[in-house]
């Protein structure tokens, strides 16, 4: 597991520009928010495990709360606003 995204990216012959572009026009038009318990980045995470550990739904509740604590930390990065660096 030493590939990076863009390694698999390339051999797979996916944009991931486009498909960014995608999921942010359709969580868009179906008026999802990008952060948030029920945000677009909570969804494609819960996505990934799920896929990852080859099941439909996340049994485990440590991984549903490390989950939560991931949203919620985006949530409040995302609602204090930009921070110089």
């Amino acid at each position: 597991m030493t590939e990076t995204l863009e390694n698999v990216a390339a051999e797979e012959d996916v944009d991931q520009q486009q498909l960014a572009e995608r999921l942010l026009a359709q969580a868009k038009e179906q008026g999802v928010d990008l952060v948030g318990p029920h945000g677009l980045l909570h969804q494609l995470t819960k996505k990934v495990l799920e896929t990852a550990l080859g099941r439909r739904w996340l049994t485990i509740s440590a991984t549903t709360s490390t989950i939560r604590s991931a949203g919620t930390a985006v949530t409040r990065a995302m609602e204090s606003g930009p921070r110089r660096c």
